[in-house]
C-alpha cells in the first residue's frame, strides 16, 4: 500500500532539499536512510547497533494508552521517545488500531466474527469481535484519542525527535476499510447484523456497512488530523485512502508539502493492481518533487500475519526491494527488525511457517549478504533528486514482467518491467531479461541482463552528475556473472577502454576501474559502454561513485 505525507504544518521537517553533515565525506548530505521498525526485545539492541541504521520508531496500541474510557497512559510512548533520543536517533511514531479499548464494546455496535470468519477482519485481534468504526459513538472515541495524543506531543520534550505521525485510521484493525467476501459485506450491510450493545446511545442513528460509510469516516479522520496536529508533527497518511483523495490532494505532491508513503514496498509489485499507486513514486519522487517512505508488505521470507509466496529467495527479495526503492525515490527505507537481526546473526526462524535459516548449518552467508544490501541502500538513500551530492550513480539491470506474487504467475506488470536506475540509464539494444542466475543465497542473481556476443550495452550519466565528477577521481565498477571461462568484455569510460578476463566458476564477480575527469564522451555523448566477448555476457550492476 501507498501513502501520502501531508507536510500541513510549518514545522518543516521534511522539506525538499533539506541536508545535514555528511559524516563520511563532510560534505551535505540529503537527510534520508534506513529506519528500523517493528523490533522485538530480542533483537532491538543488536539492529539499533546497526551502522546503517538511522531512524527508528515507536508505537502503542489505541488499548494500551486508553485502560478505561477517558484516562489515557502514554508512558510507554514516553519511554520508548526517551530511548531513542539517548541513541540519538529520530524516529515516526503511531497509534495502532489492532486491539481497541475494551470499553467500546459497551457503546458501539459490533459483530462477533474476526478474521477467523471474515477475511477483511485479518488485524482485528480483540477478542470481542469487530466494532463498527463509521459509528458516531467510535469517531467521537478515536478523536478524543487524537486529541490526547496531540496534546502529549505538543509538550513533549522529545517532540523535535518526531520526525513523522504514520496517520492510523484505524477501522477494522488498523488499516483495512472494506469487508470481504462479498457475501460477508452483503450480510454486514444490514444494521441488525450488528449487535447493539448496553450502552449504545439509541437516539444516534447509524447505518450498516457500505464502502461510502467507510470513504466518509476516512475523509473526516483525515481532516482531524490536519485540524489537530498543525504545527506539532508532521503526518503521514496511508496509502489506502480513495484515488480521489490523490487529487485533490495533488498541489500537496507538486510543491513539496506532501510525501509518499507506502506500506507495500516489495522488489516489484505484488501484483499489476498496485502499478498504479507505485507509479506516483516515479511521478513525484524520483523527480524531486516530494519526498517518499516506504515500509515492506512483509519481511523477506514473505511473513506478514500470513505468508505470501514470491518469485524470489530471501536474501534477492530483500536486496532488490531496496533497489527498488531507491530507484522508486524513497529517501526513507523501513525494514522489519526480523530482517535487519539477519544483517547480526545470519539466522532467520518462523515456527509458525516452519522456516528456520542459520547461516552456520548452510555455510550460506545471509549475515553478509543482507549487510551489505542495507549497506548500499544506506549509501544512496535521500540522493534521488541531488545528482550533484550523490555518491554515485548506477542501474541495476533487469526485465521482467512478473509481479512478485508466485502464486499468480499469469498477473503481468506493465511499468515496473526495465532496469531500475539512480542518474544512470541505458539505451537500448539488444540483450533481454534473464531471472534466478547463480545461487541464490547470493543478492544479486534474482534479475540481469543477457548481452549476447560482439554486442554493445549504452549508458548515459545524468549530467549534473557527471559534470560534478569532472577533475575529480572516481571508481566504476561492473559486476557480472562470470560462466565463460577464458570469456572477455571491454569496458569504455570517456575516452577510457578497459578489458575484462572472466574467471569463469559460475559466480558473480565485480571488475573496478579507477577513472577521473569527465566521463562523457566528447564524440558520442555516452558516458559509458560495455561490450561482450565472444560469448554472452550476464549483467547485473553498473555503477559509477566518487572517491573523497
Amino acid at each position: 500500500m501507498l501513502a501520502v505525507f501531508f507536510a500541513w504544518s510549518t514545522v518543516g521537517l521534511f522539506a525538499a532539499g533539506q541536508t545535514d553533515a555528511d559524516p563520511a565525506g563532510g560534505s551535505s548530505r540529503v537527510d534520508g536512510g534506513i529506519v528500523a521498525v517493528y523490533l522485538k526485545d530480542n533483537n532491538k539492541e543488536a539492529v539499533l547497533g546497526l551502522p546503517q541504521v538511522k531512524y527508528g520508531q515507536a508505537a502503542v496500541s489505541w488499548a494500551q494508552i486508553q485502560p478505561e474510557k477517558g484516562k489515557y497512559d502514554f508512558s510507554s510512548l514516553e519511554r520508548q521517545l526517551a530511548d531513542y533520543a539517548k541513541r540519538g536517533m529520530r524516529v515516526t511514531v503511531e497509534i495502532s488500531g489492532y486491539i481497541k479499548p475494551h470499553y467500546l464494546f459497551n457503546e458501539v455496535p459490533y459483530v462477533k466474527e474476526t478474521g477467523k470468519e471474515v477475511a477483511s477482519f485479518v488485524q482485528v485481534k480483540n477478542t470481542e469481535g469487530t466494532l463498527m468504526f463509521w459509528h458516531p459513538a467510535y469517531e467521537r472515541a478515536f478523536v478524543s484519542c487524537l486529541t490526547a495524543f496531540r496534546n502529549f506531543i505538543a509538550a513533549s520534550p522529545y517532540k523535535k525527535s518526531i520526525f513523522g505521525l504514520r496517520m492510523n485510521f484505524n477501522p477494522f484493525g488498523c488499516e483495512t476499510f472494506t469487508v470481504s467476501p462479498p457475501e460477508a459485506a452483503k450480510k454486514l450491510a444490514d444494521r441488525n447484523a450488528w449487535i447493539r450493545p448496553p450502552g449504545l446511545d439509541q437516539t444516534i442513528p447509524y447505518e450498516g456497512w457500505s464502502q461510502k460509510a467507510g470513504d466518509d469516516y476516512m475523509r473526516r479522520i483525515l481532516q482531524k488530523h490536519r485540524e489537530l496536529f498543525a504545527g506539532v508533527v508532521p503526518v503521514f497518511l496511508p496509502t489506502y485512502v480513495p484515488k480521489s483523495l490523490y487529487s485533490e490532494y495533488k498541489e500537496h505532491l507538486e510543491n513539496g508539502t506532501g510525501v509518499l508513503f507506502a506500506t507495500d514496498s516489495l522488489f516489484a509489485p505484488i501484483s499489476r493492481h498496485s502499478e498504479d499507486r507505485w507509479s506516483l513514486f516515479l511521478e513525484y519522487c524520483k523527480t524531486g518533487k516530494t519526498l517518499g517512505y516506504a515500509e515492506p508488505m512483509a519481511n523477506a521470507w514473505g511473513v506478514r500475519g500470513k505468508k505470501d509466496a514470491y518469485i524470489l529467495p530471501p536474501v534477492q527479495a530483500f536486496y532488490w526491494r531496496l533497489l527498488c526503492d531507491l530507484h522508486k525515490g524513497n529517501s526513507y527505507i523501513a525494514c522489519y527488525g526480523g530482517d535487519l537481526a539477519v544483517a547480526v546473526t545470519g539466522e532467520f526462524h518462523s515456527a509458525q511457517y516452519n522456516i528456520h535459516h542459520n547461516d552456520r548449518a548452510t555455510g550460506e552467508n545471509f549475515k553478509g549478504e543482507f549487510s551489505n544490501a542495507l549497506t548500499f541502500a544506506a549509501l544512496y538513500a535521500g540522493y534521488h533528486a541531488k545528482p550533484e551530492l550523490s555518491p554515485g550513480a548506477w542501474i541495476a539491470l533487469r526485465g521482467s514482467d512478473a509481479a512478485a506474487n508466485a502464486e499468480k504467475p499469469d498477473d503481468k506488470l506493465s511499468v515496473f518491467t526495465g532496469d531500475y536506475t539512480f542518474f544512470m540509464e541505458r539505451e537500448a539494444d539488444k540483450s533481454r531479461g534473464v531471472m534466478h542466475i547463480g545461487p541464490d543465497a547470493i543478492r544479486y542473481g534474482g534479475y540481469a541482463r543477457e548481452l549476447p556476443a560482439n554486442e554493445t550495452m549504452r549508458f548515459k550519466l545524468n549530467e549534473k552528475f557527471a559534470a560534478s565528477l569532472a577533475g575529480k577521481p572516481a571508481t566504476l565498477s561492473v559486476t557480472y556473472f562470470s560462466d565463460a571461462p577464458n570469456g572477455t568484455f571491454t569496458v569504455s569510460a570517456g575516452d577510457k577502454i578497459f578489458s575484462v578476463a572472466m574467471k569463469g566458476g559460475k559466480k558473480w564477480e565485480t571488475a573496478e576501474f579507477a577513472i577521473s575527469g569527465s566521463l562523457l564522451s566528447a564524440k558520442t555523448g555516452e558516458s559509458i559502454t560495455i561490450r561482450s566477448g565472444t560469448a554472452p555476457l550476464t549483467l547485473h550492476l553498473v555503477e559509477v561513485k566518487r572517491q573523497h
